[in-house]
């Protein structure tokens, strides 16, 4: 069987080359064609334009001074308060002073309210979720879990907006400590 395949395969890929040859020789050697000279081609200017010189600056301190224009912002179109947002609880403060050892936190310097998720706002579950977490030394939440959820289509989204949180140091012996189970609640209510 092979060797039919190549007593048959080569003196036709042979045939086939030699055709392709002769072909691509014929083009090369047909006259060519009168092909027609283009018009006006484009002209591309690549140097700067020209520009206005500028208003000498005032010599008096005075006029230098002086107020800016006032800038009229419109205001923005009343959109209406968002339904479903959620309300947390009011975290517990505790001041922090870096040069004393309380061991005590600050709430979080960031703090993201969660937004109300799609799948939840469109079969209309409501509830809270409580949420454990670790803060590292430099601030960062670490180790979240959800302790209790009335819903577990609010599980995300907590643990995506904890997870931005930021918090300041609190320290032990004048040394930043890691914070471990940290407790957060988060209620979410729809809302007409």
């Amino acid at each position: 069987m092979i060797f039919f395949r190549w007593i048959v395969g080569l003196p036709f890929a042979a045939l086939i080359t030699a055709g392709l040859f002769m072909l691509m020789a014929g083009l090369i050697q047909r006259p060519s064609l009168n092909l027609a000279e283009p018009q006006d081609a484009p002209k591309i200017q690549i140097l700067a334009k020209e520009r206005l010189p500028l208003e000498p600056l005032p010599t008096n301190p005075k006029e230098l001074l002086k107020d800016p224009p006032e800038t009229i912002i419109p205001p923005a179109p009343a959109q209406g308060k968002p339904k479903g947002v959620p309300v947390g609880p009011t975290p517990k403060t505790y001041k922090v002073d870096p040069g004393k050892n309380t061991g005590r936190f600050d709430a979080p310097v960031i703090k993201h309210a969660p937004l109300y998720p799609e799948a939840c706002r469109s079969r209309a579950a409501e509830g809270g979720v409580l949420v454990q977490f670790d803060v590292t030394p430099e601030g960062s939440v670490v180790n979240i879990q959800i302790l209790q959820s009335a819903d577990s289509c609010f599980n995300r989204t907590v643990r995506k907006t904890v997870a931005k949180w930021k918090y300041p140091p609190a320290y032990r012996n004048g040394r930043p400590i890691t914070r471990y189970g940290v407790i957060e609640r988060f209620s979410f209510q729809l809302t007409d």
